[in-house]
């Protein structure tokens, strides 16, 4: 530092004039001697560069501590005849904020500070000569190329084989999800926003709900699903009230409820308050040759509900794909939504049988009901482009070495016992429960697939 700046800064520290301006500032006497005395200081911290200038500001700040403290006392300045520099004087640190200054050293610094600094020519300096953050960086979806036709995975399906198409026949796009904040349980109506003007639910997560009850809201419903696409994928999944409910007829009861999802919005048409009938926007969409349907066990119940209550069934859409299907073609036997679910996205998907079994017909549906529809079937899309990222580029599990992805031939399955053969896992289980056969069925514990190399 400068000998005219300590001998200032020494002048002002010691002079009695200073303390007489500072317990008594308002006295007028005293302040021409108080600005006489800091206007050298003034002049001398102007002329130094910006550190020691702050370092200067410090020291001052710091004449308490340093009158009170021991060590500081036996120092000598650069003025007096020892000639050494004086010690820093600082409070010490603590442990919360010393994690905070690793914390964020760790943030903004390291290659991507490094790419900033290139890219601009050197760190960019803000306010007060700051260098500056580093820049975060978005979260983007992954983008799955369709296989080609010379595809050798061996992709068609029974119902794909039928429409002469590959299930993996399509581009996909796999967006980030932050699905712990999804899946946060809906408590009560307090928990979703909603747009009473628009029909739009926002659940947690950020997942926007479009409720039809009319059918004038069906089209914009619609239209905002098609402005959230970012691949041809729909996921579709239907909703009625159990059998044996309360006040019910004779007859079967009909669908309530038709899930529509893209990769981050779901409608929910309400078609039990459109006299059970599907109204020609809905037709036109399922059946538009642009998009695929993704459904899971859809030869089952659904099926033959939509048959019951719109009179056509699969045979409605251009282009369909169930993921079931897709899942026994890569190795997942005999698993459910659930089961699906936690091999591929690695959680179990929320299911309360109060809210499954619920009254899907009700005049209004509850918030539970909202979420557990439109997660049903936005959990079912994003299975389906989790396992077309694993069927782009397979890898080798690490207790079976089967490819992870890869389609897998068709098990033998057959009774270790009786050396009888079945057509499915099912009936092998059926057989075995009904004999009391042994059970072994060849399953890995970490894929969860069945093992093709072993009998199960």
């Amino acid at each position: 530092m400068h000998r005219g700046l300590w001998a200032a800064l020494r002048t002002l520290l010691h002079s009695p004039a200073s303390d007489i301006a500072l317990h008594n500032p308002q006295q007028p006497q005293t302040l021409p001697s108080l600005l006489r005395l800091v206007q050298p200081l003034l002049e001398a911290i102007g002329s130094m560069p910006p550190p020691e200038a702050a370092a200067c500001a410090r020291a001052c700040g710091l004449r308490q501590q340093a009158a009170s403290s021991p060590a500081a006392s036996s120092e000598q300045t650069p003025g007096s005849s020892g000639g050494t520099a004086p010690s820093r004087l600082e409070r010490p640190k603590s442990a919360r904020r010393r994690a905070a200054e690793a914390l964020l050293h760790r943030r903004f610094s390291g290659t991507g500070l490094a790419a900033l600094a290139e890219g601009s020519g050197g760190l960019a300096s803000s306010i007060d000569g700051r260098p500056a953050k580093r820049q975060r960086t978005e979260h983007v979806a992954v983008r799955v190329a369709a296989c080609s036709d010379c595809c050798t995975h061996g992709c068609h399906s029974a119902a794909a084989a039928a429409a002469d198409e590959a299930w993996c026949s399509q581009d996909v796009s796999l967006p980030p999800m932050d699905w712990p904040a999804v899946l946060q349980a809906v408590k009560g109506e307090a928990d979703v926003a909603v747009d009473a003007a628009a029909g739009v639910h926002t659940l947690p997560g950020g997942v926007r709900v479009h409720v039809v009850s009319r059918a004038e809201e069906l089209p914009g419903a619609l239209a905002a699903l098609r402005h959230s696409m970012q691949d041809s994928c729909i996921a579709i999944d239907l909703e009625w009230k159990p059998e044996g409910w309360a006040g019910a007829g004779p007859k079967p009861n009909r669908v309530a409820l038709v899930q529509l999802a893209s990769d981050s919005v779901a409608v929910l048409v309400r078609v039990s308050s459109l006299g059970f009938r599907m109204p020609p926007p809905l037709r036109a969409f399922l059946s538009d040759p642009e998009l695929t349907l993704v459904g899971f066990s859809w030869d089952g119940a659904d099926e033959g509900k939509m048959v019951q209550t719109f009179g056509a069934g699969r045979a409605l859409f251009a282009r369909f794909v169930d993921l079931q299907q897709v899942g026994e073609s890569l190795g997942y036997h005999g698993l459910g939504l659930g089961a699906l679910t936690k091999q591929v996205l690695g959680f179990e998907p929320p299911k309360d049988r109060k809210v499954t079994m619920s009254n899907w017909e009700a005049r209004a549906l509850s918030a539970k009901q909202i979420q557990y529809a439109a997660l049903d079937a936005l959990i079912t899309g994003h299975i389906f482009r989790g396992l077309r990222l694993w069927h782009a580029s397979p890898s080798a599990c690490t207790s079976c070495r089967q490819l992870l992805g890869a389609v897998l031939p068709a098990p033998n399955w057959r009774c270790h016992d009786c050396e009888r053969s079945f057509s499915s896992r099912a009936a092998l289980m059926s057989h075995r429960q009904q004999k009391r056969h042994r059970t072994s069925p060849g399953v890995c514990g970490e894929c969860g697939r069945v093992q093709t190399a072993a009998t199960p």
